[in-house]
């Protein structure tokens, strides 16, 4: 067969299926010997054979130098990856967004060829030319922010100053019928669980057996009653025929905004309240939400964007007046001043507008954003027009945000700022513009959309739901598109804040130690050297990688910082694998010496993690016997090793039985068996050099023909060989 590289210059259909299975072979065989063949001390290896260090560093080279032209391929990002860290750190931003818009640009492509992909759903309207408005889209924005933009190291914790924050220790689930005050806009009183057919089949794709996740939402989610019966406006299915196309987000260095469309910032309790009151009489509000969890166990919202049809609103969460009055809570007591009664009525009103269904709330993604709203303020969300699912509906080639932006108000948005630290105070201008900009045109998009919806409505008889069952004539002829959206929506909005357990012991759910580890590939650290081919891992390795994890989670708990901030996940592999038992040691692991890339949190810590290292070392011996630990090795053993051993029979025969020495165990190398002071006789019965020693009669068993005897040679497995590793040969050495 053909190599991929043989193959590349004429690839056409007859030969694309060979081509394919040649090159995804070549990539498997690859991957496969990078990730069996290199022993797991490579550092120590590379220390003692300069050689081996240069070729390693020239491979490095290469291997990195590829990534980059396929980036580039993939992306078009000029900038570069020159180290280690830059593969890391940034790992997802340099390798997995560019292969996903690769592998997205992939799967576009083949549906074309395919005939599965039909011509655009809708026709897009041309953008109004206005140069009074927005200019000419740029490129995209390339480069890394600031650091200072993305992690500010010198701002306080935020939370410091709020009035309430979560329990970090407290795993109790969320139960919204015993924390909010009061149901707005109710049609069923809280507490009240109401059931029947309808609920199942309007709020759709629910599992005919009412699965435990759908019972979860019905018993706790105060409006599962009006998300399943909804009632809405007739405004929302009758857009305008001509939306307005909001005005330029160009902000002078001044700061000031136009007055056709101008920018509040809420930074008090007053102009809260005056917001608030704005916002109650509209029919359609756009919202969105910026979070902040880097400095932060739970993290919190730190950023509120609300826009109407006259004005946009960036409303500041870290203020603690306006944070307390938005917190929707039983029994929480509003003070004396002024400024608190302001916040708190402030805080109602915006309770009750997102509760209301007649006024509609435009988001894009809303699925964090209504679990944001649950966990930091008790506010729920009805009355949801999420983009998205129209976005999906028109069977858009992309659905982001910036993607409708693009498309209908030619403004590309900068997405590094999606990154950013949304504690710093004042907002640079960037960060305002791109705040102001997820909601600025939200609503004009939202009309855009509606009109689109009506359009397909009215072109193409053969629509389909979610689940792909064809959607009869007569129930879209009317709304049926918008309603889908609104009710894909309504199923977003039926999402409820969980708090997760951590699982010490079984390692689930999305932060425990074995998804992260599958997550990272780094199965070995959780699984057994028989679930991982060609791998194996040694069991204080394994014991070691779940006490860190463990270390790390109760740390980011006890300091209210993230796992991240504590210890970087490549970090903690890292020390999994490499097993530091000294402070020295383990500070050379991060690069700098003492104060290097140390993480704040660890070097005020460092001497307990290492108690935790030894700790989880001593605790996997005190476990294993020596007896399973050569069975383990022994199941996982794939070559045959012969080893000349010098046995002297006569004197073994000879021998008074009162001289015979018990074997020693004291040598990873060697174990010595009983000798005399003129011939010592070394049998290898479990050697960490040469592998686990076994008599021929065991080989046999193996289903292995052992290599001819030669002066006595005796066959081992070399498993769990430090020497010979998995070579898949047979070895013949003389000791």
């Amino acid at each position: 067969m053909a190599t991929p590289s043989e193959m590349h210059l004429n690839i056409d259909t007859d030969i694309f299926t060979t081509y394919s299975d040649a090159l995804q072979a070549t990539a498997l065989t690859t991957t496969r010997l990078a990730a069996t063949s290199l022993p797991a001390d490579i550092s120590f290896h590379r220390s003692i054979d300069p050689a081996l260090a240069r070729d390693i560093d020239a491979f490095s080279d290469r291997v990195l130098a590829l990534a980059n032209k396929l980036v580039h391929v993939a992306s078009g990002k000029t900038s570069k990856m020159r180290e280690e860290e830059d593969v890391l750190d940034e790992f997802v931003r340099n390798i997995v967004d560019p292969m996903e818009g690769m592998l997205e640009s992939t799967d576009g492509a083949l549906d074309v060829f395919l005939g599965k992909r039909k011509a655009p759903a809708i026709h897009v309207p041309a953008v109004p030319v206005d140069p009074h408005q927005n200019k000419p889209k740029k490129r995209p924005f390339r480069g890394r922010l600031d650091p200072a933009l993305t992690h500010a190291s010198h701002i306080p914790k935020s939370q410091l100053l709020f009035r309430h924050t979560l329990s970090n220790t407290d795993e109790s689930p969320y139960i919204p019928a015993t924390l909010i005050p009061h149901k707005w806009c109710a049609k069923v009183p809280l507490g009240y669980v109401f059931h029947d057919e309808r609920s199942n089949q309007d709020i759709g794709d629910v599992r005919e057996d009412d699965d435990e996740e759908e019972r979860r939402k019905r018993m706790l989610h105060p409006y599962y009653y009006e998300l399943t019966h909804p009632s809405y406006p007739d405004h929302v299915f009758s857009p305008p025929v001509k939306p307005s196309l909001p005005s330029s987000l160009d902000i002078p260095s001044s700061g000031a905004t136009t007055a056709s469309h101008p920018l509040t910032f809420v930074t008090t309790p007053k102009a809260f309240l005056s917001m608030a009151n704005s916002i109650s009489s509209a029919t359609e509000l756009a919202v969105d939400l910026e979070h902040h969890s880097y400095r932060s166990y739970r993290g919190f919202l730190a950023i509120m964007q609300i826009s109407t049809r006259q004005e946009d609103f960036v409303v500041d969460l870290l203020v603690p007046e306006v944070r307390e009055g938005l917190r929707q809570a039983k029994g929480k007591s509003v003070g004396e001043s002024e400024d608190e009664r302001m916040a708190s009525e402030a805080g109602q009103i915006i309770a009750r507008v997102f509760a209301d269904p007649s006024i509609i709330k435009v988001f894009h993604g809303a699925e964090s954003d209504i679990v944001w709203l649950q966990q930091g303020f008790n506010i729920f969300v009805v009355g949801l027009f999420d983009t998205f699912h129209a976005s999906k509906l028109l069977e858009f080639p992309k659905h982001s945000l910036a993607h409708l932006l693009e498309t209908y108000c030619d403004f590309v948005p900068d997405k590094r700022y999606q990154l950013a630290d949304w504690r710093i105070r004042p907002l640079p201008v960037e960060m305002s513009t791109y705040a102001r900009s997820d909601t600025h045109f939200l609503l004009y998009i939202y009309d855009m959309l509606r009109l689109s919806l009506i359009e397909r409505r009215s072109t193409d008889p053969a629509i389909t739901d979610e689940t792909g069952s064809l959607i009869p004539k007569q129930a879209h002829l009317g709304r049926g598109l918008i309603d889908g959206v609104l009710t894909r929506s309504a199923r977003t909005a039926l999402r409820l804040h969980e708090t997760e357990i951590y699982d010490a012991e079984g390692g689930t759910g999305s932060s425990g130690w074995d998804t992260l580890a599958r997550k990272w590939n780094k199965v070995g650290l959780v699984g057994s050297p028989a679930q991982v081919r060609g791998t194996e891992v040694r069991g204080s390795q394994a014991a070691v990688y779940k006490a860190l994890h463990r270390w790390r989670e109760y740390m980011a708990r006890e300091e209210d910082e993230s796992t991240r901030y504590v210890l970087q996940t490549h970090h903690l592999f890292l020390l999994a694998e490499r097993v530091p038992t000294t402070v020295p040691d383990l500070l050379s692991l991060f690069g700098g010496g003492v104060n290097g890339g140390v993480p704040p949190v660890l070097k005020r810590r460092t001497g307990e993690l290492v108690a935790v290292i030894k700790g989880a070392m001593e605790a996997t011996k005190s476990t294993s016997s020596p007896q399973e630990s050569a069975e383990d090795r022994r199941e996982g053993g794939e070559m045959v090793v012969s080893t000349a051993v010098e046995e002297s029979e006569a004197m073994s025969s000879t021998m008074p039985s009162s001289s015979a020495a018990k074997p020693t165990h004291e040598s990873r190398l060697w174990t010595a068996t009983p000798s005399s002071m003129s011939t010592a006789t070394i049998s290898i019965s479990c050697s960490s050099l040469f592998g686990v020693g076994i008599s021929e009669e065991r080989v046999q068993k193996k289903g292995v023909t052992p290599r001819p005897s030669v002066d006595g040679d005796v066959t081992y497995f070399a498993a769990g060989s430090m020497l010979f590793g998995s070579a898949l040969s047979e070895v013949s050495f003389v000791a």
